[in-house]
């Protein structure tokens, strides 16, 4: 950990102000992308200024606020793998590299680093985690689900994160071949035979699998991915997509779509709750829960919640947990794009730290 703790006290109520809150940040960022890369290599050759990390736009944004916080640092990731990597990393900043790192499982290796350190916090503490890859929370929701047998796991998202790596290449093998605008290029070796069973996009499935969780215990809201389920295509790459994409809700996981919430009637989310029979949850963002609106993610859906239906929906699961007797036993919000986060584009000024904060205080 970098060596800097920051303590805030003040008089601020909450319903942990008997537990204090250790909030920590984790940049992993191996996003595959090549024009992602692209940026990356562009920002460290100008001088790699402009911009802060994810922990330290959050904790800019809760100091101008009455809440109670530990400030413990950010975890070590190597450089290459930030979302502002060093000069001497530009070899590494490869296509083919950070491939490698994703199909190795490197992400797995860097939530059981979380693993191990939320484990280690002593147990008075609500760890809450800032960053980048999603996939780091299952390493958080992991150590505390070992400290609480009964937690839960909420998790607010565009995306319901149970796609493995080999039928996701699938289904982008089908959308090229049946698709004329389809993104994705023919010659590209790297939407066949993947092998990473640990993503941003296959976490859950991977808890699921290894019995981190029953799949009663999750609650996903705000998915706008899903497949239709009355598709005539017979093709089996589409068939395995809409299979892994399904099978958590027949065996009893909770997902509501992010539609159903436009209109701003939270009582799905509301029944959700109420069936639940945990004494704790975690609760983990990924930011494109309000993307193409009001939050900067690196995964953009083409809409997401208003910053209106956003609060209110945090304001929701928060009365109705107070009501039911859980306990946050911790959160982190995660997949922040860096590059766009506070700052002005087109004239229309960012407040992604800032609303982090405000759901923060509302959950906490």
């Amino acid at each position: 950990m970098k060596p800097r703790l920051l303590i805030l006290l003040n008089s601020g109520i909450s319903i942990h102000s008997f537990m204090p809150v250790g909030i920590f940040g984790a940049s992993l960022d191996p996003d595959e992308r090549e024009d992602y890369i692209y940026r990356k290599r562009k920002w460290v050759k100008k001088g790699g200024k402009g911009f802060e990390e994810p922990y330290d736009g959050v904790i800019d944004a809760l100091s101008h606020r009455n809440f109670n916080a530990i400030y413990l640092g950010e975890i070590p990731i190597e450089s290459w793998l930030l979302p502002r990597p060093c000069y001497e990393d530009m070899p590494l900043l490869t296509l083919e590299n950070f491939v490698v790192f994703i199909d190795a499982d490197g992400c797995l290796e860097y939530a059981k680093v979380i693993e191990n350190f939320v484990s280690k916090l002593d147990e008075d503490i609500v760890p809450i985690m800032i960053g980048v890859d999603h996939s780091l929370s299952g390493g958080a929701f992991k150590a505390l689900k070992t400290r609480y047998p009964d937690t839960s796991l909420i998790v607010l998202d565009s995306h319901f994160d149970v796609i493995s790596s080999p039928t996701r290449c699938g289904i982008n093998q089908y959308d090229l071949e049946n698709n004329p605008e389809s993104v994705f290029n023919p010659w590209d070796p790297y939407i066949w035979f993947r092998s990473g069973n640990y993503t941003n996009e296959s976490f859950l499935k991977f808890a699921l699998d290894h019995g981190w969780l029953e799949p009663s215990e999750l609650l996903v809201i705000g998915a706008r991915d899903n497949p239709p389920l009355d598709t005539n295509v017979e093709d089996h790459r589409v068939k395995q997509f809409i299979e892994e994409y399904y099978s958590p809700v027949r065996s009893g996981s909770g997902l509501i779509l992010g539609k159903k919430l436009d209109s701003g009637n939270m009582r799905d989310v509301v029944n959700r709750i109420k069936e639940s029979r945990s004494d704790h949850v975690y609760i983990s963002i990924d930011i494109d829960i309000g993307s193409g609106n009001i939050l900067s993610s690196r995964f953009k859906p083409n809409s997401g919640f208003s910053e209106r239906n956003l609060i209110l929906l945090i304001k929701t699961m928060r009365k109705w947990l107070e009501k039911q007797g859980t306990k946050v036993c911790g959160m982190d919000i995660m997949e922040m794009d860096t590059y766009e986060a506070n700052a002005s584009i087109h004239g229309r000024e960012n407040k992604t730290y800032d609303l982090c904060a405000s759901m923060i205080e509302l959950l906490i």
